[in-house]
């Protein structure tokens, strides 16, 4: 079962004219830091709307189990959302994030409440010369002593399903409207 659903990852990802994700995980300031970046089909616009749509996250986005607006303010959204990655079992994280709309494609995002110490950070997105650049970066401090190598091989796993996913859903929606 699990090769058919990296086979349809493949194909949606061959047709969504996407590069491969770039993935960067690094110990820093006690934590993770991590960038992300990926370039496929579609505007900036249309990424950041993606990235907006909160509440269709669990529809597309791999280990997301749910994912819902909370609050809104004038400047802000809070979003619950829950996520399972696996290593060996099941590991769940439950987070109230809090979304800021940025100027120039930036969405920002910190932990208000959760699983982590600390996480916060953002995705940019910024018009590219065969589509869309979606980048991703955050700061993640746990509340567990896990060695760097372990927590860097879960986190790099996670965002290299996460970003194929969000290009697959943006050339997917592309199709459809």
């Amino acid at each position: 079962m699990g090769w058919i659903v990296a086979v349809g990852i493949g194909l949606i990802w061959a047709q969504a004219g996407a590069e491969e994700p770039e993935v960067e995980v690094e110990a820093r300031d006690g934590g993770l830091f991590i960038e992300a970046r990926v370039v496929g089909k579609g505007t900036a616009s249309e990424a950041l709307a993606l990235l907006m749509d909160y509440e269709s996250m669990s529809d597309y986005m791999p280990n997301v189990d749910s994912s819902y607006v909370v609050a809104r303010t004038d400047s802000s959204v809070m979003v619950r959302q829950v996520i399972t990655s696996r290593l060996i079992l099941p590991w769940t994280f439950r987070f109230t994030l809090e979304f800021v709309q940025a100027p120039g494609g930036e969405l920002r995002f910190r932990q208000v409440e959760g699983s982590m110490r600390e996480y916060w950070g953002s995705w940019r997105v910024e018009e590219a010369p065969k589509g869309v650049e979606i980048a991703y970066g955050a700061q993640v401090r746990t509340r567990w002593h896990l060695p760097f190598f372990l927590m860097s091989y879960v986190v790099r796993k996670q965002v290299a399903k996460m970003m194929p996913a969000l290009v697959g859903e943006l050339a997917r929606r592309e199709g459809v409207e």
